[in-house]
């Protein structure tokens, strides 16, 4: 699911719960899973961002030596 769609879907479940048409503990349910794929969403841009972070402090190998080790 792309950024967009991420985007689409939260909107729709929130104007879902807007329109009161669910009782209160399937809105509660909906709410909670909402605030889980917050949460969710958060927490893999930290990781993301600590990957890449990692992953940049890494010594790169030399183009020649590549090369070398690859012939």
């Amino acid at each position: 699911m792309n950024k967009e769609e991420h985007q689409e879907w939260i909107q729709k479940t929130e104007t879902l719960l807007r329109q009161e048409r669910l009782n209160p503990e399937d809105a509660e349910a909906v709410q909670k899973l909402l605030d889980i794929v917050s949460e969710l969403t958060a927490e893999n841009k930290r990781l993301r961002t600590a990957l890449v972070k990692a992953n940049s402090n890494k010594p790169r190998m030399s183009s020649r030596l590549k090369d070398a080790l690859y012939e």
